[in-house]
């Protein structure tokens, strides 16, 4: 029995006088719910939900997000080459200043010299109020406060074995105690990760304070000297000579 099919309207011969489609994959085209499609913008066919047609404002779909991107043509300033580009980045660059690349861009800026090292650098024209420095060395030397790196040589030198050893041996030397008021601390850790570590610099006592007697910065030949070294709590160190006494609030200068 010769019969037509649904799908593709060709007709077929019908052993079992019960079929309505000429093969499984008209069938199959029959149940599927996406439809063809053609991208208005590349020309290319796809295939697409009906869900998503009916959701998209006014049916128009484009095979993939790059060609639904809305670009628009402009010409460099500075070389003068016609390139695209989307409307959200004219939104955030107030739309007249655009280049092509960043060489276009970055030869609009102006050569300045580094206040530090004389350096040349590039700065826009919108910054060259405020850069005036090549790196962030040069910018720390430029600071009013800057001491030709002694700040960092300190941190260095508390970091020694040496200095840890010290310090060590100085709290159990003192059983852990104020020396001044009789303070007792309990032994922390700085870290939870520390507990483990054979390394005993990494415990430290609550509420002590391991203190010079004489200056640490003023007097650099003593301070590794045991003799020059205590163990006070946080309380006896504020009633000190010593404490904070180069701030421009503490009168107390002298040692």
């Amino acid at each position: 029995m010769i019969k037509i099919c649904r799908q593709c309207k060709k007709s077929f011969d019908n052993k079992k006088k019960t079929g309505i489609f000429c093969s499984k994959m008209c069938f199959g085209l029959s149940r599927r719910t996406r439809f063809e499609r053609v991208c208005p913008k590349c020309q290319k066919i796809f295939y697409v939900q009906l869900n998503r047609i009916k959701n998209t404002k006014r049916g128009i779909i484009h095979c993939s997000f790059v060609c639904s991107l809305k670009k628009i043509e402009r010409i460099c300033p500075k070389c003068g080459k016609l390139f695209t580009i989307t409307p959200a980045r004219i939104k955030n660059t107030k739309g007249n200043k655009i280049h092509c690349s960043w060489d276009c861009a970055w030869n609009n800026s102006i050569i300045k010299k580094c206040l530090i090292c004389n350096k040349e650098i590039k700065v826009y024209p919108c910054l060259i109020n405020r850069k005036k420095f090549c790196s962030p060395v040069c910018r720390t030397k430029g600071l009013p406060n800057y001491k030709n790196g002694s700040t960092a040589f300190a941190k260095q030198f508390r970091n020694t074995k040496e200095y840890k050893k010290l310090r060590e041996d100085t709290f159990k030397k003192d059983n852990y105690t104020c020396v001044l008021c009789g303070y007792k601390g309990e032994i922390g850790y700085r870290n939870k990760l520390y507990r483990k570590s054979p390394y005993k610099g990494n415990r430290f006592p609550k509420g002590l304070v391991f203190d010079h007697i004489k200056s640490f910065a003023e007097y650099p030949d003593l301070r590794l000297n045991p003799q020059n070294v205590r163990t006070i709590c946080k309380k006896c160190e504020k009633e000190t000579d010593t404490y904070k006494r180069l701030w421009p609030g503490k009168k107390q200068y002298e040692v």
